[in-house]
């Protein structure tokens, strides 16, 4: 994913005056689930989902992945800062199997 910022900025020295409009878009991060060929869940985070999700298929990912090829994505979610998709992606390990299920029922439901 890639920041995307534009600018836009108008002044006019004899008034004094300046219009100034900033809007930027972070990158933001994904907390994602894969459901590996034994059935097992992992959870992991990335900037960069088609990347890390090629990383995961081509054996350059997780170890604990990289052993039960192959995976697929069944859950996903961004959010804005590094720092909140490793709490993220903490509570998400800290759930029962069925929790975890649950969420990715939820996410099929929306699609």
């Amino acid at each position: 994913m890639s920041t995307l910022g534009v600018c836009l900025r108008r002044s006019i020295p004899r008034d004094d005056w300046t219009f100034s409009l900033f809007i930027t878009l972070m990158p933001s991060w994904v907390v994602y689930m894969l459901r590996c060929s034994d059935g097992s869940l992992y959870t992991g985070i990335t900037k960069d989902l088609v990347k890390r999700i090629n990383q995961h298929h081509s054996g350059k990912g997780s170890k604990y992945v990289r052993s039960r090829l192959p995976a697929k994505l069944v859950w996903q979610e961004e959010v804005s800062s590094g720092g909140k998709a490793r709490t993220r992606e903490a509570e998400i390990k800290q759930r029962s199997r069925a929790e975890k299920e649950e969420m990715i029922r939820k996410e099929k439901d929306r699609a």
